[in-house]
C-alpha cells in the first residue's frame, strides 16, 4: 500500500480528508497527517492513519522531533503540503527525512518570500523594489507599499505617502529589510516574521486573482475572478470582494499572463493563487503568487460554479493523480467577506444583525454571526463577520446584489 504524508496548517484537514477518502476521491493509501496546532488542543480522534500535531512550526528542534515520527511509518510515496504557511514546513520535514542540508531551498523560498519571487520573474513586469537609501535620495518613487516578504492575509501592509512617514512605520513597528538568496539554509528561515518587509513601488490599479492547479507541469485549469475592493482595503476594514471574468478574451490573456509567470518559476504540481493589477491601459502587472488553494471562498465559490474542488485537485496532484472535474455550471458568480477589521473594538458582542432581504435573488449562501455571540477584530479571511455567495444569469444582476450587501449588511454591538 502507498503511503501519503500530508503536512498542513488548515484546521480543518482532517475532515476534509476524511471525506475525500470515505468518497474514494483520494487513493486507498496509508495516511499519515503533521497538523499545526498552534493554541488549541491536539485533535483526539482522526480519520487518517497517524497523526501528529505541532505546536510551533518556526520551532525547528519540534520540527525535527515531528520529522521523526513521521520517520517510523515511512519511508513516504509522497509528502503533499495544502496550505501557505506549511509549504516551507514540508521542505523542512522533507529535507529531515532525506537527511540533506537544504536541498529544496532555493527552489521553494521563490513561493514564499516575495522578494525572491519578483527576482525571479522575467516575463512580466513586477512591481520596482526600493532600498530605504534609493527613497532617501528619491521622493517622485513615493507612494510605496511596505509589507511582509513571506506573511499571508494582507497583514501587516502599510501604505507610505513619503520618507518621513515610511521611517515613522518602519521604527514604530521595528521593521528591517533582509537579504536571502538560493543558497538561504531551509533550517534557519523563520516562517511568517512580519517584522521581515521588502518595499515596493505602489500600482494603482484594479486586482485580479486567478486561480488553478498544475498537473505533470501543464496548467489544467485557470480562471481568473476581480477583486472588489483590495486584500488592503480589506485589511483595513472594506468588504472584499470577488467576482467572475466572464470574458471568455480576458480568461485567455490572464492564463498567457499565469503561462509566463510558469516559465519563470516552475510551479510544482498542484494548486496556484495569483493576484494581479490591471491597469487602465490594459496592462497586466503581477502582485504575489502562493502555490496553494486561494484563501476566503474561492475554493468552496469555484467547487460550486466550475464542478472544481481547488483543495482536493492541489492534493492530487503532489500524488501524481490527475483531478476529475464535474460539470462547469456558470460563469456569472461571486463572492463576499466582510472585515473584522470595521468593528469597533477589540471584542465585539453582537445585539442585532441587519440579515439580507429575500428580494437579493443572485445570493445562494450567506453566513453571519447570532444575536450573544463576540467577535475578535482581526483580519483573517477565515474567520468573518459575514459570507456571501453569489450566482446568477447576468453578471451585472450578480454584483449589483453584491454591492447591495456591501453597502446595507450591518451589525450592531457591544464591547465586551
Amino acid at each position: 500500500m502507498k503511503k501519503i504524508l500530508i503536512v498542513s496548517t488548515n484546521e480543518e484537514i482532517d475532515e476534509k480528508i476524511g471525506s475525500y477518502i470515505n468518497s474514494e476521491q483520494m487513493p486507498n493509501a496509508e495516511y499519515t497527517l503533521v497538523q499545526e496546532r498552534y493554541g488549541t488542543m491536539p485533535l483526539i480522534k482522526t480519520y487518517v492513519d497517524h497523526y501528529i500535531p505541532i505546536y510551533d512550526i518556526g520551532d525547528i528542534d519540534e520540527v525535527r522531533n515531528v520529522a521523526e515520527q513521521c520517520r517510523k511509518w515511512g519511508p513516504y510515496d509522497w509528502i503533499v503540503q495544502t496550505d501557505e504557511y506549511s509549504v516551507i514546513l514540508k521542505e523542512k520535514i522533507y529535507t529531515i527525512l532525506q537527511e540533506k542540508n537544504n536541498t529544496f531551498t532555493g527552489e521553494i523560498l521563490r513561493f514564499r518570500d516575495k522578494q525572491i519571487m519578483k527576482e525571479k520573474i522575467k516575463s512580466i513586469r513586477v512591481p520596482q523594489i526600493y532600498s530605504m537609501n534609493q527613497l532617501a535620495k528619491d521622493d517622485s518613487k513615493f507612494p510605496v507599499i511596505v509589507k511582509p516578504r513571506s506573511f499571508a492575509a494582507s497583514e501587516g501592509i502599510y501604505f507610505a505617502k513619503n520618507y518621513k512617514e515610511l521611517q515613522s512605520i518602519m521604527n514604530d513597528n521595528g521593521l528591517q529589510v533582509n537579504t536571502y538568496d538560493d543558497n538561504f539554509d531551509c533550517m534557519k528561515y523563520e516562517e511568517a516574521e512580519k517584522q521581515d518587509v521588502e518595499i515596493e513601488e505602489y500600482i494603482d490599479g484594479k486586482t485580479y486573482h486567478i486561480d488553478g492547479y498544475i498537473f505533470n507541469g501543464m496548467i489544467e485549469f485557470c480562471e481568473a475572478s476581480q477583486y472588489l475592493n483590495s486584500c488592503l482595503e480589506f485589511a483595513h476594514g472594506k468588504a472584499l470582494g470577488s467576482l467572475h471574468v466572464n470574458d471568455k478574451h480576458e480568461q485567455i490573456l490572464w492564463k498567457q499572463f499565469v503561462e509566463k509567470l510558469h516559465k519563470d518559476l516552475h510551479f510544482p504540481d498542484g494548486a496556484f493563487h495569483v493576484e494581479a493589477f490591471k491597469l487602465e491601459n490594459g496592462e497586466r502587472i503581477f502582485l504575489e503568487l502562493a502555490i496553494r488553494p486561494g484563501g476566503g471562498l474561492i475554493v468552496e465559490m469555484t467547487e460550486v460554479a466550475q464542478g472544481v474542488d481547488l483543495l482536493l485537485a492541489h492534493i492530487l496532484c503532489q500524488i501524481g493523480e490527475k483531478p476529475k472535474r464535474a460539470s462547469r455550471r456558470t460563469d456569472e458568480y461571486g463572492f463576499l467577506l466582510m472585515s473584522n477589521m470595521s468593528l469597533p473594538y477589540a471584542n465585539n458582542k453582537v445585539k442585532n444583525v441587519n440579515k439580507p432581504k429575500a428580494s437579493v435573488k443572485t445570493l445562494i449562501k450567506a453566513d453571519f454571526p447570532y444575536d450573544g455571540d463576540v467577535i475578535k477584530k482581526h483580519h483573517e479571511y477565515r474567520d468573518v463577520y459575514g459570507e456571501f455567495m453569489f450566482m446568477g444569469e447576468k453578471r451585472n444582476q450578480v454584483k449589483e446584489d453584491m454591492l447591495y450587501i456591501m453597502d446595507n449588511y450591518k451589525i450592531d454591538v457591544t464591547e465586551v
